[in-house]
Parts: structure tokens; C-alpha cells; sequence
């Protein structure tokens, strides 16, 4: 499906299928809208949220759409609504009607999404000095199975060719994700999966774009259904973490994969840690609050000794700190004290008229720096039982150590 294209079709409630009026269905980015004239008989009183609408488009097939919210309405001698659904089905099939999301029962869903190109290597490459494209006919399937909750996950990536229009041959990469349950799972389950792979792929990648295509297998049923929903959570940010690809994690990745699906700790703090990476206007102070509160929420979940300050919980890392930033003991004892006296200031608002870090540059190096250091913590925690933990450490470390240097100013925070 082309996003960038308009769509037309017919679209009507479920409960007056006499009443069909033309459609625009179009995307904003992940969105999908939809522009027609058919308009509640309320509409005039309130907006309200329409619980259904059904539709059939050219080349797409029919559609059932849910929760759809009127972002924009026009009103005179033709009024028509622009709405917002939250969750769509598609199916080519002309009899296809789903009467209620809540129901959806699944055991297979198959996701589309280009960062596991990125994340694993594509599968051809182009050497300019050579005029040479190396293309591998291969695909390169890997297989995780989370026991605790009867979950198999395939990563899978292999080269697609099409033809486009008659002089054009087209060669992409193609990345997927295959998710399979032995028990059927609900819509709303099937969604917090898929979340909590982008999660750990984010939080050892750096990024995780958008999906291009996202469908499962209702139970019984041999065709997938297409399902459309607003991916727009967990995308790259200027300010990610650092960027592992598969190769240098992969003897890790089972044991993260099962802590994100099993371990409610794990899963808690990877939420507080990524609220810096994920959240849409934040202030360099926000930022250092928020990398503050994470780092105590670890120490809350996996520290040894819980009810210590702040100040004793950041010296008893002193070792992981100083594997990201060096430190000599003068730097490091004014650099503990400035950061408690930062903190004080900034949430509870006590001037004591010390030395805090306000910079911006300051604030975004010290909150990146936390940030590492929760993440290193999470990794070794993590992967304790690994033989080669240590060598993934090192280089997570290595890695954080770079980028912190990337952006931090050349005088020491």
C-alpha cells in the first residue's frame, strides 16, 4: 500500500447500510483519515466519538473502522466530517465485517518494519570503486522462544524484487517480525507485544521506525487481516541511546527479550528510561529530573541497599560511571555533589546558593550519562548468566563513552 496515494471509496453505519456516501481515505504518516459527508445525526449537538464505520475502497478492499474521532467538521449546503480512527481492518475479501475489535482473537501476527535491515545488514550492497552490486539470495531467518509466556518470535530478512512500470526492476530489503502464540491473544495483547519488542530493539539500537505493514490471522481463517494503528510511540530520537547492531547483542537478546515480556521490574525501569527518548517537548531540565528519577527507580528495584541518598546510591556505581566518563577523585567528588545539589534545586526548589549544573549542554550531558548508566545496569543485570557478558558490556559502554563525548562541551560538566 502506497501512503503517499489518496484512496476512494464508499463508507456507512453499521446500523444503516442503505446510507453509503463517497469517501477520501488518506494517511498522515500512520494515520489513516478519512473525508466523507456521512455525518451522525448528532453531530449538530455534540462531536462525539463514532464507535463504527464500515467501508469498501478501490484496490484496497473493505474496511472496518473503530473509535473514529471528527478532527474536522464542515458545515453549509454540504457538510462533510474528516475523521481519525483508532484502529482499522482490512480485508479484500468483500463479505469481510468485524462487529466488535474487543473479540479479535490471534495466534500469528506478522509485522513489517524496515529497521530490521538496519539493525541486522541488508541484504545486498552497492561498492562504487567496483560498480558492483553484491547481492545475497538468502534469507536470513533467526528464532527466539520465550517459554514463560509460550511466545516464538521470528526475525526475518531477505531481498524482494518487483518489476515498476515496464523498464523499471526494483530490488529492496525486506524486514519482518513473526510473532506466534500457542494460546490466542486479544487485540489489545497483540498490540503490547509488538510494543514491547520496539522496546528492547530501542533500547539496544537506538531507533525503531514505523511499521509498513502489520497483519495477523484470526483464528480459524487462512487470509491475514491488515491492521492500521498510529505507530508513532517509539521512534528515533535526537537523543537516543547508543547503537548495537544484532551481531555485537545477539547472545544477549533472548535473555532481554524474555526480562521485557516476564520481568515487571525490568519492564518499569526500561519505561522510566525511555521517557527521555520517547516524549515530545521536553526541557533539558525535564530531561535531568527525569534521568534523575529513573536512576533511583533502578536502584529502588534492583539495588542492594534501598534507603540510602542519593548521593551514596550514585557513588556505589563510581566504577560504571567512570567506564562511560573519566573521572579523576576531585572531578568525581564535585561532579556527585553538583548533581544532588542540581537535583534539589530544580525539583524542590531550595537555593543554596551552590554550584549547579545549568548549562543546557551541561544538563542534556549529565541526563545522558545517567541514562548510560541505568542502561548498563539493566544489561548486566540482565545478562549476569552470559559467558560473554563482559565483552557486550565493554562495548555498550565503549559506545555510550563515544556518544557522550559527541555532544558534551570541551570543558568538563
Amino acid at each position: 500500500m502506497d501512503k503517499k496515494q489518496n484512496y476512494y471509496g464508499e463508507v456507512w453505519f453499521p446500523d444503516n447500510e442503505k446510507q453509503k456516501c463517497f469517501c477520501v481515505l488518506s494517511f498522515d504518516d500512520d494515520q489513516i483519515l478519512l473525508t466523507t459527508n456521512l455525518v451522525p445525526v448528532d453531530i449538530f449537538l455534540k462531536t462525539p466519538n463514532v464507535n463504527k464505520i464500515l467501508g469498501v475502497f478501490n484496490v484496497l478492499g473493505c474496511f472496518s473502522f473503530f473509535d473514529c474521532l471528527p478532527i474536522n467538521c464542515s458545515y453549509g449546503l454540504i457538510t462533510h466530517v474528516r475523521y481519525k480512527p483508532k484502529y482499522s481492518f482490512n480485508n479484500m475479501n468483500s463479505s469481510f465485517i468485524i462487529n466488535d475489535y474487543k473479540q479479535i482473537k490471534t495466534k500469528k501476527i506478522f509485522v513489517q518494519n524496515d529497521t530490521i535491515i538496519k539493525w541486522m545488514f541488508p541484504s545486498f550492497a552497492y561498492n562504487s570503486n567496483q560498480n558492483k552490486l553484491t547481492i545475497d539470495m538468502n534469507e536470513k531467518t533467526v528464532f527466539y522462544k520465550i517459554d514463560e509466556i509460550k511466545l516464538k518470535i521470528t526475525i526475518r530478512q531477505y531481498p524482494h524484487f518487483r518489476y515498476k512500470r515496464s523498464s523499471d526492476y526494483v530490488i529492496s530489503n525486506i524486514g519482518c517480525l513473526d510473532f506466534e502464540f500457542k494460546d490466542s491473544k486479544s487485540i489489545y495483547e497483540m498490540i503490547d507485544i509488538y510494543y514491547k519488542f520496539k522496546k528492547i530493539l530501542f533500547f539496544v539500537f537506538g531507533e525503531f521506525e514505523r511499521f509498513r505493514e502489520f497483519k495477523f490471522y484470526l483464528l480459524r481463517e487462512e487470509k491475514p487481516i491488515r491492521f492500521f494503528i498510529n505507530d508513532r510511540e517509539i521512534c528515533r530520537t535526537p537523543f537516543s541511546l547508543v547503537e548495537m547492531e544484532y551481531k555485537e547483542i545477539k547472545t544477549g537478546l533472548l535473555e532481554l527479550l524474555k526480562s521485557i515480556y516476564t520481568n515487571k521490574d525490568f519492564l518499569y525501569c526500561l519505561n522510566q528510561l525511555m521517557e527521555n527518548h520517547i516524549s515530545e517537548h521536553i526541557t533539558v531540565h525535564q530531561k535531568f529530573i527525569t534521568s534523575i528519577i529513573s536512576y533511583e527507580a533502578f536502584y529502588h528495584r534492583f539495588g542492594i541497599a534501598k534507603n540510602i541518598t542519593l548521593k551514596q546510591k550514585i557513588k556505589k556505581n563510581k566504577c560504571v560511571f567512570k567506564k562511560i566518563k573519566e573521572f579523576d577523585n576531585l572531578q568525581w567528588e564535585k561532579f556527585v555533589a553538583k548533581v544532588v545539589d542540581t537535583r534539589t534545586n530544580y525539583v524542590h526548589g531550595i537555593d543554596k546558593k551552590k554550584e549547579i549544573f545549568s548549562d543546557s549542554l551541561d544538563l542534556i550531558g549529565v541526563s545522558f550519562l545517567f541514562d548510560s548508566v541505568i542502561a548498563y545496569s539493566l544489561l548486566k543485570h540482565t545478562l549476569k548468566e552470559l559467558k560473554d557478558k563482559e565483552e557486550i558490556l565493554d562495548r555498550y559502554a565503549g559506545k555510550s563513552k563515544q556518544k557522550l563525548s559527541n555532544f558534551q562541551k570541551k570543558e568538563e560538566f
